[in-house]
């Protein structure tokens, strides 16, 4: 809804300031929302969840692409929505962020093709663990994430042993694994992996990784990015 009003500008000149207002809570039909391509899903929502997941069978609606579920745990009824053959709708970007859930949250996420465009996934603070990630990182439709944000998860070597190993996130270039249990052997297995060589922005710190054993192994990668590297070069000679 909050989109609504981030209208082109042109298209605003046409529109008075009041018919905007209400369009805000207008039904999920209505002509006008056919111009938004993204949905925030903020604490002032006043639709209820199963308004909104009947909302996404709308054939106006399959224009939406960005969605930002605000740490509501309505989203998961909602994503399990989506993640349903009959619905259209093909996320781009999706951030569920600082919500809990489980495994089977996470294989219907993986394993459903209405996922295949999806470029950007935000899972920072869910509780993620091991088995969670192993299930992104097994997935055979995220094959066009580009963006992974993991952190603050309980994510430890497994979880990351997997990431490493994974075909189909060849194509990430960022890859947020801040405030998660990586360990010296975790590290390892980023600096060997052959399927992250396009990797722009690799986000941990260094207490995550075993300070300088972790640094060292990253900063002599043989496939990580050089900037990558270099950064962590810088590390390693100072541990």
């Amino acid at each position: 809804e909050g989109h609504v009003r981030r209208w082109p500008r042109e298209v605003r000149r046409q529109i008075p300031d009041m018919w905007l207002d209400s369009v805000c809570y207008a039904h999920w039909n209505h002509p006008g929302l056919r111009l938004c391509n993204a949905f925030k899903h903020d604490e002032h929502d006043h639709h209820a969840p199963d308004d909104l997941i009947k909302a996404f069978h709308i054939s106006e609606l399959t224009n939406l692409i960005h969605f930002d579920f605000g740490s509501h745990y309505d989203g998961l009824e909602i994503l399990q929505a989506i993640a349903k053959p009959e619905c259209s709708i093909r996320p781009e970007s999706i951030a569920l962020g600082y919500i809990y859930f489980g495994i089977d949250t996470i294989k219907q996420l993986s394993d459903s093709s209405n996922f295949s465009h999806l470029q950007s996934l935000d899972l920072r603070y869910c509780n993620l663990r091991d088995a969670e990630v192993i299930a992104l990182a097994t997935s055979s439709t995220l094959h066009s994430l580009r963006e992974l944000k993991l952190q603050g998860n309980r994510i430890t070597q497994e979880g990351i042993q997997a990431l490493a190993s994974s075909k189909v996130l060849a194509n990430l270039e960022t890859l947020d694994l801040r405030l998660n249990r990586i360990g010296a052997i975790g590290a390892q297995a980023l600096a060997e992996s052959e399927h992250l060589t396009n990797l722009q922005w690799l986000l941990v710190y260094g207490r995550n990784v075993g300070y300088s054993a972790g640094a060292k192994a990253l900063s002599e990668s043989a496939y990580l990015n050089p900037d990558i590297r270099r950064f962590w070069r810088y590390h390693a000679n100072r541990g």
